[in-house]
């Protein structure tokens, strides 16, 4: 939520790289997709519902910087895959 905020209001924000590439939201946040896919396939009823709120955040999230700054209108993969682009950065997972 911070991050979505974060970008909300301060629009620069979206601008500004950190140094690590391997621990930089853009290179890392196509990765959370994965952990939210298999969620809401589990069996368990807490773990899908994990899954469910993972994948809405990330959904938000996408759709926020998609809105604001790439305009894509693609799916959240590739809208973090875009992001991780436009950051330069490797670690897009699509």
């Amino acid at each position: 939520m911070r991050v979505r905020i974060g970008f909300t209001r301060y629009a620069e924000a979206y601008y500004f790289h950190d140094g690590e590439d391997h621990s930089s939201l853009a290179a890392m946040i196509g990765y959370a997709a994965v952990p939210a896919q298999r969620g809401e396939a589990a069996g368990r009823p807490d773990v899908r519902l994990a899954g469910t709120l993972l994948a809405r955040a990330l959904k938000d999230l996408a759709d926020i910087l998609d809105q604001r700054f790439l305009r894509t209108g693609a799916p959240p993969t590739e809208v973090f895959a875009t992001y991780a682009a436009d950051q330069g950065r490797d670690g897009a997972q699509s």
